[in-house]
């Protein structure tokens, strides 16, 4: 690989350190670690991340399809098309050994790959979650990648089960800024010694995501008498100008009274929200292909409290974590009164889960993997 890379975006992504999703931040901690220039095909973006080799190519045409409705439901004969004009400005830009990265959008490889082959280009595609297997066979099927990246084995299994033919694959786990995400006073926990303990919960507020769990859970405790503080932070969406759902209101208007909501958090500040806490909760009920949050929970040096799905048992198997049934409110009560009233168990989940990250997460353990995996680009 002697070309410039070339890190696509999805249409809903903004390149941005204060209201960008965890996937963008993949990309931006990642080239961190890079000293040659490199191309962030986004949306819409700004300059937050402070990355002067970072160049944003703006494309005004993926910003107007991430206003299109019904555009996941377009066949796939109109869709093609219109993503190779979308993605046009990236093919102009293509020269001999350059590598366009593509995140989590399967249909764009299928709509510019010929492009791609014909530039003296190579196609890698990362998967963040499950994306291959539920988009359309045909999406799946219309492009052969040099290089299929997922965040998890999880992934990287399902993704197997349903083609068996794919080849070329690679994991690379996502991972957590330890400049920003750092624990209070030390890593065995010593920050769990406030008067009433704070349980966090980070994430969209999405039905996927579990908060209404969390609520329940809290309202079990509440009942038996448990004195703890149950803490949401998140949005519906990510930035602070989301509005609120159906789903949302519902979960706010059921919270006990020991629990509090502290509405979009951009990543400084969530880091600070991790420091004030005592245990961080993630009580996902659908099968979450990997959960950042639960790593930066690990570099804060907290205790965790997770369920049992999709790639969440391999970011923890090395210790950090009880992990319970997914949806099981009684289980996530159970389990966070055990973590809150057992020191020793809470030491050693912090402490477990500090040196695993350490160990396996850091961004400049994560850039090793991905320069190994452009190092077999060439």
């Amino acid at each position: 690989m002697n070309g410039t890379v070339f890190h696509v975006l999805t249409e809903t992504d903004s390149f941005s350190d204060t209201h960008g999703a965890a996937l963008q931040r993949w990309v931006a901690n990642v080239l961190r670690f890079e000293a040659e220039e490199t191309v962030v095909a986004c949306a819409r973006g700004d300059a937050s991340w402070d990355l002067p080799h970072v160049r944003r190519l703006h494309l005004s045409g993926l910003n107007y399809y991430s206003k299109l409705r019904g555009r996941y439901r377009l066949p796939w004969g109109v869709r093609r098309p219109l993503l190779r004009r979308v993605l046009r400005p990236i093919i102009t830009a293509l020269s001999p050994g350059c590598v366009v990265w593509i995140h989590n959008r399967p249909d764009y490889a299928g709509a510019i790959e010929k492009d791609v082959r014909a530039a003296g280009a190579s196609l890698v595609v990362h998967l963040h979650n499950s994306l291959l297997v539920s988009f359309p066979s045909e999406v799946a099927n219309s492009f052969r990648a040099d290089k299929l990246v997922f965040c998890s084995n999880y992934l990287a299994t399902e993704a197997a089960s349903a083609f068996p033919k794919l080849d070329k694959m690679a994991v690379i786990h996502n991972g957590a800024d330890e400049n920003r995400f750092f624990p209070k006073v030390t890593p065995e926990g010593s920050q769990s010694n406030q008067v009433t303990p704070v349980v966090l919960f980070a994430g969209r507020l999405v039905p996927e995501k579990g908060a209404h769990v969390f609520v329940e859970a809290m309202w079990l405790l509440q009942a038996r008498g448990v004195k703890v503080t149950g803490r949401l932070i998140g949005a519906t969406g990510f930035g602070s100008s989301n509005g609120a759902t159906a789903y949302s209101r519902k979960v706010m208007q059921h919270a006990p009274r020991n629990v509090e909501f502290g509405g979009y958090q951009s990543s400084r500040a969530l880091a600070e929200e991790f420091r004030r806490a005592s245990v961080f909760c993630s009580p996902s009920v659908w099968h979450e292909p990997f959960g950042l949050v639960n790593v930066e929970a690990m570099a804060s040096g907290l205790p965790i409290v997770s369920t049992l799905g999709g790639g969440v048992p391999e970011v923890f198997a090395e210790g950090g974590a009880v992990l319970v049934a997914r949806g099981s409110a009684v289980e996530l009560a159970d389990a966070i009164e055990r973590v809150i009233r057992n020191k020793g168990l809470r030491l050693q989940l912090a402490a477990d889960g500090y040196n695993s990250f350490h160990k396996n997460f850091t961004w400049r353990t994560v850039h090793h993997r991905y320069r190994e995996v452009l190092s077999s680009l060439a």
